[in-house]
């Protein structure tokens, strides 16, 4: 190997060698010139939470349930004597209206008439009869008085319905007029249920009848149910009856609470209503109780008609209470703790709740106004950790 070809490979190896210990000695020097920064305490000040200042007010308790509206009254109209309809209300199909006093339907009156002119004249010959009977018999009584005061013995007086003094006769023909007179009564009652008026104002439900067609005695003809007014079972929980006052107390019928009803499918559509009795026992499953709302004329023009059937919310209105702190439920911690902001510090505060809903606790004790209640869920939270919170708005900075 030739000395040039050496010396080549030895500044092919050493040179990069030396190059490489130069940088990092140089590195080194500039690591170790550098000064370490300055620490810094940094201070926790607590999570970010949300809050509400309350304060009290009054509010009257409202108490939520849903039903069916159903009819107050319903009427099935039968006939009490058989017959051809000769006559029909147009307004007897159904969803028609009937107002009260309507001739719904009337069968051939003939045979009834008849049957009434038949009875009539009984009633003629009987009254007769009876005149005649009483003639005869005042006739007799006479007779027997003239011979017992020319008679040189003394006679005994006949009973006044011995056959001397033609009492049996004249029984016979009072009984006979009595018969007769019966007979008119019952024919003239036949006549007049001939024809079916509506008893009140109402809508037909249902119906089966047309001209002509022969009806006998007590089969249903039609259904309607009564217009002036209409119901809703409303059940409650026997727990929230004591909201009611008296009426709840009691379960008395007189002057109950109102009530707002609330279409289920539009809820612009509303009635006034007032609970007008409780049913007469409490639900074993459920403890509810089924309260009764009533709503006058629910078909009134110029208003959207409260139809059987619709489903609805009734909004019951109880007692009035002063002095509430109302707050949102999902705030309650615990059942009865509410996060209450004091001094920048998360206080755990026992609270007195006197009702819940199924959205807000109303609360009687444990709250003065302006306190600010917490509404931010934590993870993790212990009485007395440091919280921020914007004091304007209630919103965490």
């Amino acid at each position: 190997m030739t000395m040039n070809k050496f010396f080549k490979i030895f500044l092919q190896i050493l040179l990069p060698v030396i190059a490489l210990g130069l940088a990092v000695y140089g590195a080194q020097k500039i690591i170790a010139s550098k000064k370490a920064p300055p620490k810094v305490e940094r201070v926790f000040k607590g999570p970010l939470v949300r809050y509400m200042a309350v304060a009290p007010k009054d509010l009257k308790v409202t108490i939520e349930a849903f039903g069916t509206v159903t009819p107050t009254e319903t009427l099935e109209v039968t006939m009490q004597v058989p017959g051809r309809v000769t006559e029909l209300s147009k307004n007897l199909v159904s969803g028609g209206f009937i107002e009260e006093g309507e001739l719904l339907l009337r069968v051939d009156a003939r045979d009834y008439e008849l049957a009434v002119e038949k009875a009539r004249a009984e009633v003629a010959k009987t009254t007769y009869e009876l005149s005649k009977a009483e003639e005869e018999r005042a006739l007799a009584i006479k007779e027997w008085e003239i011979m017992a005061s020319r008679s040189k013995m003394k006679m005994e007086r006949p009973s006044e319905d011995s056959l001397v003094f033609h009492g049996p006769q004249l029984n016979l023909a009072k009984a006979n007029l009595a018969s007769a007179e019966a007979k008119l009564a019952e024919a003239e009652l036949n006549l007049s249920r001939t024809w079916v008026v509506a008893p009140f104002n109402a809508r037909v439900l249902s119906e089966s009848l047309s001209l002509g067609q022969y009806v006998t005695v007590g089969k249903t003809l039609a259904t309607l149910y009564s217009t002036e007014a209409a119901e809703v079972v409303l059940p409650v929980l026997d727990s929230e009856m004591k909201w009611l006052g008296r009426f709840g107390a009691t379960h008395a019928a007189a002057d109950g609470p109102p009530v707002l009803l609330t279409s289920t499918s539009n809820d612009t559509i509303k009635w006034s209503g007032r609970i007008v009795r409780t049913e007469g026992m409490i639900d074993e499953k459920d403890r509810t109780v089924n309260l009764v709302a009533e709503v006058k004329k629910p078909y009134e023009a110029g208003k959207s008609p409260l139809v059987v059937g619709s489903f609805v919310k009734g909004e019951i209105l109880g007692k009035s209470m002063a002095d509430i702190y109302e707050v949102p439920r999902s705030v309650l911690h615990e059942e009865n703790t509410l996060w209450v902001i004091e001094d920048s510090s998360l206080t755990f505060r026992e609270v007195n709740i006197t009702r819940l809903t199924p959205e807000n606790a109303w609360i009687t004790e444990g709250l003065k106004e302006g306190d600010k209640v917490v509404t931010t869920r934590l993870a993790a939270a212990t009485d007395g950790m440091k919280v921020r919170y914007d004091a304007e708005e209630g919103a965490g900075r």
